[in-house]
């Protein structure tokens, strides 16, 4: 897709650039987000197109993975926005953003399974930016193939039960030390949870063939190896 036409000042609205450290930087940082986004709405929609034929299949890992990430991102910048947050409400649709990018990749690998989800979060993404980007919104908007303005379209809904994590990270500690992390079920037994961090690379590397002299773990926060 050709590069999204400036929108005038929506350059000057709260879209922080963490790396800024200037009016003109910043400026810099917001455009090049524009156009960020841009391209990702014209990559969902040249993958739509090349999956036309294709049978929809339910929901896979990455696809699930994705929607609870579009979902909370959803929830969290309403809240924000409500509570007059801004800064917040960019970040999470920054990060929101960085997750859609790295799905738009994976979807060549099983769209079947992981298009809808896809559609679904770049979709919700536009709505996000139309209160702070309005013309940027539009554009997308049509581009998506939405009828209708985006300004008259409902806040999107958001579903509870992907709100709800299944799985946690842990972070690994060695002695006291971060190491790395794992993710485990939430409420794994600490056994079970004591079993895979030992099985760990890097903690298998690091212990050197000796045996810990005591593992802590906090269900569901923390594990601390100590030798």
């Amino acid at each position: 897709m050709v590069p999204m036409p400036p929108a005038g000042s929506f350059c000057r609205i709260r879209l922080r650039n963490a790396t800024s450290s200037g009016p003109e930087a910043g400026v810099e940082g917001a455009s090049r987000f524009q156009q960020r986004i841009w391209r990702l709405v014209g990559e969902t929609v040249e993958i739509a197109k090349q999956s036309a034929g294709i049978v929809r299949a339910s929901d896979d890992d990455e696809a699930l993975s994705l929607r609870k990430v579009v979902h909370r991102a959803v929830h969290n910048v309403g809240g924000d926005i409500e509570g007059l947050r801004f800064n917040r409400a960019v970040a999470q649709i920054y990060e929101l953003t960085n997750a859609l990018v790295r799905s738009a990749g994976l979807v060549a690998v099983a769209p079947a399974a992981r298009l809808a989800a896809l559609e679904e979060g770049v979709e919700r993404l536009i709505q996000l930016i139309a209160p702070m980007m309005p013309h940027p919104a539009e554009t997308c908007w049509e581009a998506l193939g939405k009828l209708g303005l985006i300004t008259d379209a409902h806040w999107p809904a958001v579903d509870s039960a992907l709100l709800v994590d299944d799985e946690v990270t842990m972070p690994i500690q060695l002695n006291g030390k971060r190491r790395g992390e794992i993710v485990v079920p939430k409420g794994l037994p600490a056994a079970e949870v004591e079993k895979r961090v030992l099985s760990l690379d890097e903690i298998v590397r690091m212990l050197d063939g000796k045996a810990p002299k005591k593992i802590v773990i906090v269900p569901d926060r923390i594990v601390n190896v100590v030798v």
